[in-house]
């Protein structure tokens, strides 16, 4: 997903519409960084659903699960 370009894979541009959407209206600046996953442990982990070695590479760590808005994913909630 490209938030410079507007541009998404195909099932993603709804998403990206929502959150420019949220963006723009609250003001809100987004600049996104790739850190690489030797350099950001925890992130990796998250992103490979590994909570368990994440919340052990930094205690009390707090993972809380996100799910979208069922409106941006074409469904009924």
């Amino acid at each position: 997903m490209e938030f410079n370009t507007l541009h998404a894979l195909e099932g993603y541009n709804d998403i990206l519409l929502f959150v420019m959407c949220i963006l723009i209206t609250t003001g809100i600046s987004l600049r996104v960084f790739h850190v690489p996953s030797a350099d950001n442990i925890i992130a990796d982990a998250l992103s490979r659903n590994l909570s368990s070695a994440a919340a052990a590479s930094l205690p009390g760590l707090e993972i809380h699960l996100f799910e979208p808005p069922h409106e941006v994913l074409g469904q009924s909630e």
